[in-house]
């Protein structure tokens, strides 16, 4: 058996309408921390599923010390979510994940061990997107094109902001956005990583496709929100950010 690592990792999982996958979901979550790292934590933010998620969650948290949950009354949407998980996450290193598992669990002590050296925030971009309809390809085009028409050069070198992070806990709190659209979270979180110096790497990592079904982002809703967060974030940058970056 390999040795387990000595960084403790909080994984945050935004669940909406997962009934069908949740349970295999994070019994190999469970699997995987478990056999890789000395100490985990699991929050699994509930975000208003209308269906049965929450019921396999807390039950298989009652089982588990290692599980946290947290239930949003309605659905606010991941990039809420997210935050939500952010915040009460204890770990050395603090990601996310889909509960469908774009990225692959087993894989979590491998990128660490590999990567995690003098950074404090490690980007995943994805080799490839398999599985998106149409829609959300253009979707996601069209975001890139007005994310680099609003900050052409903040980006540079990173083609894919919207797949997996790893923070420290050191700097999670420095980081953590006025965003809670779905799309631009990540992107702002990433902004003020750069733009506060902290030590950022991006790689190229494989995109697991989801097993059943489909997910519930990209509706018009999705997009709007993500539109006039990046205005508002565009704005706070121009009349100074670090005076100004935190007002709501």
């Amino acid at each position: 058996m390999s040795q387990k690592s000595s960084l403790s990792v909080s994984v945050v999982l935004p669940v909406y309408n997962e009934e069908k996958i949740i349970e295999a979901s994070l019994k190999k979550y469970i699997d995987s921390l478990s056999q890789d790292f000395e100490d985990y934590e699991i929050i699994v933010v509930d975000d208003g599923s209308k269906d049965n998620s929450l019921e396999i969650i807390s039950k298989i948290a009652s089982d588990n010390k290692h599980i946290k949950v947290l239930k949003n009354l309605i659905n606010l949407n991941q990039g809420i979510s997210m935050q939500r998980g952010f915040s009460i996450a204890s770990k050395d290193i603090v990601m996310h994940n889909g509960a469908d598992l774009p990225f692959d669990p087993t894989k979590t002590k491998e990128v660490i061990i590999q990567h995690w050296k003098n950074i404090d925030v490690l980007v995943l971009e994805r080799t490839y997107y398999t599985g998106a309809t149409r829609k959300r390809k253009v979707i996601s085009e069209c975001n890139k094109i007005l994310r680099t028409l609003l900050f052409p050069k903040s980006f540079s070198g990173m083609k894919d902001l919207n797949f997996i992070q790893f923070y420290s806990n050191t700097v999670l709190k420095d980081v953590m956005p006025l965003a809670s659209s779905p799309t631009f979270t990540s992107a702002e979180m990433i902004y003020r990583t750069m733009h506060l110096k902290h030590r950022i790497k991006n790689i190229p990592f494989e995109y697991q496709g989801r097993p059943v079904g489909k997910g519930s982002l990209g509706k018009v809703h999705d997009i709007t929100w993500s539109i006039y967060d990046m205005l508002r974030f565009k704005y706070l940058v121009l009349i100074g950010l670090d005076k100004n970056g935190k007002l709501k």
